[in-house]
């Protein structure tokens, strides 16, 4: 069998991603996660909160972060997401 190493690696990586998700995704109902990279011209974001994960790209003019040179920016709270909707 050619390649049977690389096979058996991707598909343990693969598992470890998809339990990783499911941690996070149960965590979320308990509390809100927000973990973003700048990267050149835009961010990439994740953040989970109520059960739910979101995934996404915005331009870099969205950026806060009080340190000007990060390129990465976190955020943990504990208890219900405190984003509202919008009245």
């Amino acid at each position: 069998m050619k390649f049977r190493k690389l096979r058996i690696t991707f598909s343990a990586l693969c598992a470890i991603v998809a339990l990783l998700l499911v941690v996070l995704w149960v965590q979320s109902y308990s509390g809100y996660v927000y973990l973003a990279k700048r990267l050149t011209n835009s961010i990439v974001s994740v953040q989970t909160g109520r059960g739910e994960l979101s995934i996404w790209s915005a331009a870099l003019g969205l950026w806060q972060s009080s340190s000007p040179g990060a390129t990465w920016a976190f955020d943990y709270r504990r208890g219900p997401s405190t984003t509202r909707p919008i009245q």
